[in-house]
């Protein structure tokens, strides 16, 4: 796709994500702003997602589109608690950092963290 034109081209094929590539290399993404630099990084410019910019935690709730949001995560048809008792923990201005944070974990470092440690695994045999 135009997303990938000018890049060199991948010895494997398509191109891996750059956070997937950091778990293979036992270097997830540690702070919210690593987390936010690895969403934007994957989003073209054409369709940024709002959880990547510094907009989500200078606006209100209903500013963002937060209201209502509890401290879960939903994966496919299911709902994923981001902490315990998540799906009763409503996300507040005060929270929402804490909330982004667990949230771009959960789908950047610990979605992948199986997938990362099988192609490790399948690297080194």
């Amino acid at each position: 796709p135009e997303v990938f034109a000018g890049q060199p081209p991948s010895l494997l094929g398509d191109s891996f994500a750059r956070y997937f590539l950091r778990a293979v290399r036992h270097d997830p993404p540690a702070t919210l702003a690593e987390l936010q630099a690895e969403l934007r990084a994957e989003c073209p410019d054409s369709a940024p997602d709002y959880r990547a910019g510094p907009e989500i935690l200078t606006r209100s709730l209903r500013e963002s589109g937060l209201e209502g949001q509890t401290f879960v995560r939903h994966v496919g048809g299911a709902e994923v608690p981001l902490v315990e008792g998540g799906a009763v923990r409503a996300v507040c201005d005060e929270s929402k950092a804490e909330w982004l944070e667990r949230m771009l974990r959960a789908e950047l470092v610990d979605g992948v963290a199986a997938a990362a440690a099988h192609f490790r695994k399948g690297l080194v045999d």
